[in-house]
């Protein structure tokens, strides 16, 4: 990147606060990830543009 990029350091500690604290962070995970090189944007916003079959959706889905 060339610049500093803020939030760098912090994002593996905010990674293991949320998982200690069961905190389901999908798009800041893929910003960690990225910001580590283990991601390339592109991929990252499929993966987040993905539906996640839930048991609210499921529930809905069968219920029409």
């Amino acid at each position: 990147i060339g610049e500093t990029v803020e939030g760098y350091y912090t994002s593996n500690e905010i990674i293991q606060m949320s998982k200690q604290h069961h905190i389901h962070l999908p798009i800041f995970t893929c910003l960690n990830k990225i910001l580590q090189g283990k991601l390339d944007p592109t991929t990252a916003l499929h993966k987040l543009m993905k539906p996640v079959l839930t048991v609210e959706m499921e529930v809905s889905k069968n219920q029409y």
